[in-house]
């Protein structure tokens, strides 16, 4: 959990205020404090008995550390109903759930916030059955407004007596009983099938009061048929045969489970255990947990859930998923990078081996075996180097090679031709000759004269040009011969 957070107990007589503190695995309460409304000044025209009570809280708890806090606020301000409906999308319910629950409500036309639960049994046929909870918007907003000021935000606000019923759920085994609520000035009755709330009422103290006011002079008879009532009319509407369980939950009057068992009698529909339960610890109903099949009424624009918290599930999942995946990918080209340097070393064995072979009088350090190609590209310039030179210095001697040339130059052109050279360059195999003649055809006569010969290989014209200064054209030829 992120810090400290304030849980709040609200109902007619006054706040019990508590901060809440430790791990989200082993909460425990910091401090305490309650406060009667009949203990506070006259509050100020414009102030609520609930401003007024937090104003003197502040002043008695240090809620400097707390930023989010838990409400949990009297049932007789809820209004609890089953609806069907032909929607199974909890999306398109959601949308439509204000038209079909306005006629159900006390204002109809005022603006509630509303939440609610499908459930997997049904009232109707082929409709799907769902447990709904709302309260006028105004309370919300007022809560909310309150709280403002000491810079703490309601994460959730929740009926008392339903969040005590679901807490209670999630720590049992049993999935089909009747959860009974009785607290100073109201009971409620949630009547849980296939370990889901189906049914959800609340009754004012005075509903089962049978002298003076007050929760010790209720009829444990009408409370018993009351029980019965809500048993047999949820198996009557959906056709079930469970056989239904009672707890009932009493701070204020203790032993009234014997009381109750009396008032049921015989009018039981099938023998069911009838047992008075310890309240479970409200505190399990965090910012960061919550049972399930809690109603929260931090709806819409008072909702203070982040998107992290509205999608932690999805959220890690993603993480997880793109976790592993970056682990296989990376796990994958470790396997190519080692596939390869594998490779690269059978590939140097090889070339090293070929190096040993070719140059066995070659000795080498442990360096060499690191690069055998680059010293076998060494060794073969080295020897190419020295046999080119060997092989030119061997050649036919300049002065008989230089006279068969300018004798084939000068036997393959008739003496018709003309053509006045200028210089004569004879290198290796190469022959570079510059001059002039009448005109471009007979440079194109001299070359496929010289063509002709034996001992030239290539004749190439390197150029051809006019010559500016008298009416000749300027030649080059580049003759490769034998």
């Amino acid at each position: 959990m992120a810090g400290p957070f304030l849980h709040l107990d609200i109902n007619a007589n006054g706040i019990h205020a508590r901060i809440i503190g430790g791990s989200s695995s082993r909460e425990k309460e910091v401090d305490h404090l309650y406060l009667a409304y009949a203990d506070l000044q006259d509050p100020l025209p414009t102030k609520t008995h609930f401003q007024a009570g937090l104003d003197l809280i502040t002043t008695k708890l240090d809620l400097s550390s707390c930023s989010e806090a838990i409400l949990v606020i009297s049932s007789l301000d809820i209004s609890f109903r089953n609806i069907s409906t032909p929607f199974t999308n909890g999306k398109k319910i959601r949308q439509i759930l204000p038209l079909e629950l306005a006629p159900h409500l006390p204002l109809p036309e005022a603006p509630y916030v509303s939440d609610f639960f499908i459930q997997e049994v049904q009232f109707v046929a082929d409709q799907q059955l769902i447990l709904s909870a709302s309260i006028s918007e105004s309370t919300i907003r007022q809560l909310v407004s309150d709280l403002k000021p000491f810079h703490i935000t309601p994460v959730v606000i929740t009926p008392k007596g339903y969040a005590t019923a679901v807490c209670f759920l999630d720590q049992q085994t049993s999935t089909h009983f009747l959860f009974i609520h009785m607290d100073t000035h109201e009971i409620n009755l949630i009547l849980i099938a296939n370990g889901k709330p189906v049914v959800a009422r609340a009754l004012g103290i005075g509903y089962l009061e049978t002298g003076s006011p007050g929760a010790k002079n209720f009829s444990p008879q009408k409370l018993a048929q009351t029980a019965i009532q809500t048993i047999l009319g949820f198996r009557q509407r959906s056709e079930s045969e469970a056989v239904f369980d009672i707890f009932i939950l009493s701070p204020e009057q203790p032993g009234i489970a014997s009381q109750i068992r009396s008032a049921l009698g015989e009018n039981l529909p099938q023998p069911i255990c009838v047992k008075e339960i310890d309240a479970p610890p409200l505190a399990f109903i965090s910012p960061d947990r919550q049972p399930a099949y809690l109603f929260n009424f931090c709806k819409g624009e008072f909702g203070s859930v982040s998107f992290f918290q509205t999608h932690r599930t999805g959220l890690l999942t993603l993480f997880f998923l793109a976790l592993m995946l970056f682990g296989t990918a990376v796990f994958s080209i470790q396997q190519e990078i080692s596939i390869l340097e594998d490779q690269i070393a059978m590939e140097r064995q090889t070339a090293l081996s070929i190096y040993q072979k070719t140059f066995p009088e070659k000795t080498f350090g442990k360096g060499a075996t690191q690069a055998p190609l680059m010293l076998m590209q060494a060794a073969v310039k080295h020897a190419l180097k020295t046999n080119t030179t060997h092989t030119l210095d061997g050649e036919n001697t300049p002065d008989i090679q230089a006279l068969e040339v300018l004798f084939e130059l000068s036997d393959s052109l008739p003496d018709t031709i003309d053509i006045d050279i200028s210089r004569l360059l004879l290198d290796n195999g190469r022959l570079v000759i510059s001059g002039s003649t009448d005109n471009y055809n007979t440079i194109d006569k001299i070359k496929g004269l010289w063509e002709k010969t034996y001992l030239f290989k290539q004749v190439d014209i390197s150029q051809a040009k006019a010559d500016k200064t008298n009416n000749r054209v300027l030649f080059k030829f580049i003759i490769t011969y034998f």
